[in-house]
């Protein structure tokens, strides 16, 4: 059975250049010139498709340009506050959908899901601060932690505060909350990473 292609776009340094990996579709030219020369010379049954030759073009442009690294993070970095305020609107939904017996209306929930993601905004900021100390990059996965921990408790406890439930209760659609936030936001991030590439 023929096994399906994937695609996998992955960066690694070579020479003091940016080489873009896709998977099996990673192309052996080094050049775009070389590619169009050797697209030409074999028959039309035998050159790459559509899809395969427009992203294999885009590919070497990009190695060509020898910023993609760069450019891709900077705009991707830059993306991620509009990935969240499109998360925003989502977070009430799930608020809604998960607390469906308590008598609020939607736009309650939007005004809980800004109060808790200007939380989330300010620890971020405050930590991204404390991360620009030269010692305290060695510790960059314990402020990850200290992150996660911190947004973990506050939402709990604001959970319990603004829609009253035993404890078991809360922890479990708070489980439930961050299961579905996480999915929507890797997607996004999913489309935006696709986006940011094609149009580099």
């Amino acid at each position: 059975m023929k096994k399906d292609t994937q695609i996998d776009i992955g960066l690694s340094n070579t020479d003091n250049s940016t080489k873009i990996g896709l998977g099996q579709w990673t192309p052996k030219e080094k050049s775009l010139e070389e590619y169009d020369s050797v697209q030409h010379s074999l028959p039309s049954q035998l050159q790459d498709g559509f899809i395969k030759n427009n992203l294999i073009r885009k590919t070497l442009k990009l190695e060509e340009s020898g910023h993609f690294g760069d450019d891709f993070g900077r705009i991707l970095i830059k993306n991620i506050p509009k990935v969240f305020f499109i998360l925003l609107p989502f977070f009430a939904l799930l608020l809604k959908l998960i607390f469906f017996r308590k008598k609020y209306f939607y736009v309650d929930h939007i005004i809980f899901s800004i109060h808790f993601h200007s939380f989330g905004f300010i620890i971020g900021l405050l930590l991204l601060i404390i991360s620009q100390i030269p010692f305290i990059n060695e510790y960059s996965g314990l402020l990850i932690l200290l992150f996660a921990l911190s947004l973990t408790i506050y939402l709990a406890l604001s959970l319990k505060k603004v829609y009253p439930s035993p404890w078991w209760k809360i922890i479990l659609k708070q489980i439930v909350l961050f299961l579905a936030y996480f999915i929507c936001f890797i997607f996004l991030m999913a489309l935006v990473s696709i986006y940011t590439y094609f149009t580099l």
